[in-house]
This record gives C-alpha cells, structure tokens and sequence, in this order.
C-alpha cells in the first residue's frame, strides 16, 4: 500500500514539475515574442499576463515539492 501511494505521488510531483517547466517555457516565448512589439497601451496586458503565467509555474513547482517531501514518509 504505501509502496503505491509513494509512486503515485512521485508521478504527480514528477508531473506538476513538467508543467511548471511548460509554463516558464511559455512565459519566456511570450515575453521575448511580445517585447519586439510592446507599445505602452499593452504593457499593462503583458505585464498580467507574465506574472499570471509565472505564479502558476511556481504553484506548480510547489506542489512538486511538497509532493516529493510527502512521499519521503511513505518510502519502506
């Protein structure tokens, strides 16, 4: 039992890991591809929309964590 709890939470650390990648990933194309043509109108557009991108890849990068720390109980 705990053996498979702690690879189910491996499997989900190692997953929200990659999708806190993703998302940085996307954040910087976003921000290289959108300050070639920033103009001060959709600075405030950018700005939102990198800082939402970048807070969800920290919550993701926290999950991970917390979830590969909680794994480290169920380990035999």
């Amino acid at each position: 039992m705990n053996e498979g709890i702690r690879k189910s939470l491996i499997a989900i650390s190692a997953s929200m890991s990659v999708l806190s990648g993703v998302l940085w990933k996307v954040s910087a194309e976003s921000q290289l591809r959108l300050l070639e043509n920033l103009t001060p109108e959709n600075y405030k557009s950018f700005a939102i929309l990198s800082a939402n991108e970048n807070l969800w890849a920290a919550y993701f990068a926290a999950g991970a964590g917390v979830t590969l720390a909680v794994a480290v109980f169920f380990e035999t």
